[in-house]
């Protein structure tokens, strides 16, 4: 009963993850449609997240347990990073998930080198956990920093969700395609984003 009840809240906050976050990604940042199905995505994807986590651990699967703590450190430090509050107090919390973290990354890479499923999968993930999780370490006081920093982990949370979707509806592919695809499509266009952000906001006001 307890399962069934944990896996309609994951499917559900699935569903509703990948329409906010849709909707939060083609509008305008900074836009009170963008604030709203943010939020919406950060609560629905922690649901999403914390679900998968919990009925990992009542049927062991240690890959799901991995994924759903790599979708909730990307949720959950892509939203610090978008909160109005001291720079100070954000960066202690960022450092707290960034533990967490570490502990996906590790999750991850264990799972890649013990010749479970497709190594090449976990391998990927891993190290872009790492990666993240290294950068939480190193302080900044640079605001300007907070928005690409926010965009790269929430837009992270997002192709997590998409990947899901696709893995669990699309049959017809390499699972390796069909895991990595979002990743690396997702990857230029979160770049692309974010470059365009630091552009315009580096010009000069007159």
């Amino acid at each position: 009963m307890t399962y069934s009840i944990l896996l309609i809240s994951h499917i559900s906050g699935g569903s509703i993850t990948l329409l906010s976050g849709g909707f939060a990604a083609i509008s305008r940042k900074g836009s009170v449609v963008h604030i709203i199905t943010g939020k919406v995505f950060v609560y629905s994807m922690m649901i999403t997240a914390i679900s998968a986590i919990i009925m990992s651990l009542i049927k062991p699967n240690p890959f799901l347990f991995s994924i759903g703590l790599f979708s909730f450190y990307l949720t959950f430090s892509g939203w610090i990073w978008a909160w109005r509050t001291m720079q100070a107090r954000r960066m202690k919390w960022v450092r707290i998930t960034g533990f967490l973290g570490l502990t996906a990354a590790f999750f991850l890479f264990y799972r890649s080198f013990s010749g479970d499923g497709t190594p090449i999968i976990s391998l990927v993930f891993g190290s872009i956990q790492l990666v993240f999780s290294l950068l939480d370490f190193r302080k900044t006081n640079d605001m300007n920093t907070n928005i690409p920093r926010h965009g790269g982990r929430i837009g992270g949370a997002y192709i997590s969700a998409i990947t899901a979707f696709l893995v669990v509806n699309i049959y017809f592919l390499p699972p390796v395609i069909t895991w990595l695809s979002p990743t690396l499509i997702g990857t230029i266009l979160i770049s692309f984003a974010i470059r365009k952000w630091i552009i315009n906001h580096s010009k000069p006001k007159v």
